[in-house]
């Protein structure tokens, strides 16, 4: 079923595939972790090929990011909440809010295509895009070949925040891979590329995307988990 012009994001989830979610903590040998990979998750609200501001934030900067829905199970959920629990207790001695995480409650954010699930929320700054590839594994900046509301694999790297702007455990964005169709939210982009007879990827060498993460940090009080 072909989404209508004006359709927004979300309208269109009673054909969406019903799909499965696997979460994978990556560590290095000393069994320090460098990133977390999301499996078979499907995206929402991409910024993958161009930064963007916050248009409620005058004050934004641009960002590249995604949200990532994930369907886990209650194990994985369990192992989720557990390392957020064990990161707020070694960055800032006590829980945050449940908004201040990467990672929330899909049920808690009005959104109908997020019922029932996990999302993930991830960003990175302008001067650093996130690695993007196709369904081949080569490199794209093709909004056809991965867009809004496929499946992707995510990697993500959490971090934490501790300043001015608050107290929080973010995500940033290191790279996505297409995974797989499934019903796109709101109206497809229209393939310029194609039209114009001109190949929309770039030809730079694939690398890796899980570089370094840098154990948590410290500071202090008391609150709850997304889930």
């Amino acid at each position: 079923m072909e989404p209508k012009p004006n359709q927004k994001h979300g309208e269109n989830q009673m054909s969406a595939t019903p799909f499965t979610s696997r979460l994978e903590f990556v560590r290095n040998p000393e069994g320090v972790l460098q990133a977390i990979k999301l499996h078979n998750v499907r995206l929402s609200y991409p910024k993958l090929f161009k930064p963007e501001a916050d248009r409620n934030n005058p004050s934004a900067v641009p960002k590249f990011g995604a949200v990532f829905i994930a369907n886990l199970s209650d194990a994985e959920k369990g192992e989720l909440a557990k390392f957020l629990k064990e990161a707020s207790a070694e960055a800032f001695k006590k829980m945050l809010p449940a908004d201040k995480y990467f990672a929330k409650n899909g049920d808690l954010s009005g959104k109908p295509e997020y019922a029932g699930c996990t999302t993930f929320s991830a960003s990175e700054g302008e001067k650093n895009p996130p690695k993007v590839y196709n369904r081949h594994g080569i490199l794209t900046k093709s909004e056809i070949e991965v867009y809004s509301g496929c499946m992707v694999t995510a990697v993500i790297k959490p971090w934490i925040q501790s300043n001015t702007f608050g107290q929080r455990i973010n995500a940033s964005l290191l790279g996505v891979k297409f995974a797989g169709d499934n019903e796109p939210f709101g109206p497809p982009p229209v393939d310029v590329a194609t039209m114009l007879g001109c190949d929309p990827n770039q030809a730079d060498p694939i690398d890796s995307v899980i570089p370094g993460f840098t154990p948590f940090a410290s500071n202090d009080d008391d609150s709850s988990l997304p889930f």
